[in-house]
């Protein structure tokens, strides 16, 4: 990799690490003057607009061309509308460094799926390095659903359960994207999953949100809820694509295991959440093995990759990144 594409990789990558950090905290900020339901779909909103004028102003051609395959897009949107819903209550149940910790199972679920569906994938899932890391991942997320001392903020493990089931259906999603990458830029696809996705939210949110929470709650609270989508959505993917294009997939995916990092801070400083030292044992157990899976997936070709090649490889991998938030 050149010097200086790693360079200029740099503040993209850091800033998306800062920005992903966020969202949990901005969710608990305003979960009392808005049901989850609620919450989401203004989110998904405002961060709908960011990602399609981003893409109108940049990559027009790209944006148009994949507006002509929409039906391909139809069930990973529907995938990723669940993921959000039930993150998103998840996160109401839980602390936010819980929920920012335990999103992470997803590095769990993408090679299991790849495994049943991609053959070529198969060899990921029997290295040692992908073995170890599954079982530290399974031994960390057990330790925090069974913790106690304030790191669960529900009853019982409905919480903890919602976010696991979420990070699986954030990993399938995922999985669903790369075959879709054959037919649709992954450049449209940053800009039309929201947009679609709000179009599928809204009948849920109708049925089973409050629809007056957006017209009574404090203004304070409804800026935040549209800069969240904005900023976190919106912005953060944005810089995850540019992040990847200049230093690659697999060093993006490793640095951004500290987004929980991020969060634990913001959660201390702003929330008044803290761990034990055994939840944060459980953490580090948790985080280090989906470090071991993340590091078993193949190398990204070679060290210095043909332009055609890097634009191809990117063009398969760089949406798996989109935000589970």
């Amino acid at each position: 990799m050149p010097q200086r594409s790693a360079k200029s990789g740099l503040f993209p990558l850091l800033a998306t690490a800062f920005i992903w950090g966020w969202p949990n905290i901005l969710i608990k900020l305003v979960s009392h003057d808005f049901d989850a339901l609620t919450q989401s779909f203004f989110r998904y909103l405002a961060a709908s607009g960011t990602t399609a004028a981003v893409c109108l102003i940049f990559w027009r051609a790209a944006y148009r061309e994949g507006l002509r395959n929409l039906p391909h897009l139809l069930l990973p949107t529907a995938v990723v509308t669940a993921h959000q819903i039930t993150y998103m209550i998840g996160v109401y149940l839980t602390s936010a460094i819980a929920a920012s910790v335990i999103s992470k199972t997803s590095a769990l679920f993408v090679p299991a799926l790849s495994f049943l569906l991609f053959p070529e994938e198969r060899a990921i899932i029997r290295s040692p390095k992908f073995l170890a890391g599954t079982g530290l991942a399974l031994t960390g997320v057990m330790g925090l659903v069974l913790a106690r001392g304030g790191m669960m903020m529900g009853e019982g493990l409905a919480g903890p359960s919602l976010l696991i089931l979420s990070a699986f259906l954030w990993s399938f999603y995922s999985v669903l994207i790369k075959q879709v990458t054959g037919r649709v830029d992954p450049l449209a696809i940053t800009g039309i999953v929201p947009l679609l996705s709000c179009v599928l939210f809204f009948p849920v949110w109708v049925s089973f949100g409050d629809l007056g929470h957006i017209f009574v709650a404090p203004a304070r609270s409804v800026l935040i809820v549209l800069g969240s989508g904005i900023f976190v959505i919106g912005m953060g993917n944005t810089l995850y694509y540019v992040a990847i294009q200049r230093v690659g997939t697999s060093i993006s995916t490793n640095f951004l295991l500290s987004t929980p990092l991020v969060a634990g801070v913001l959660a201390y400083l702003i929330l008044g959440e803290r761990l034990t030292p055994l939840q944060m044992a459980f953490s580090a157990v948790l985080l280090t093995g989906c470090l071991l899976i993340s590091r078993s997936a193949r190398p990204e070709a070679s060290q210095q990759p043909s332009a055609v090649s890097g634009q191809q490889k990117t063009k398969r991998k760089n949406v798996l990144g989109f935000t589970d938030s």
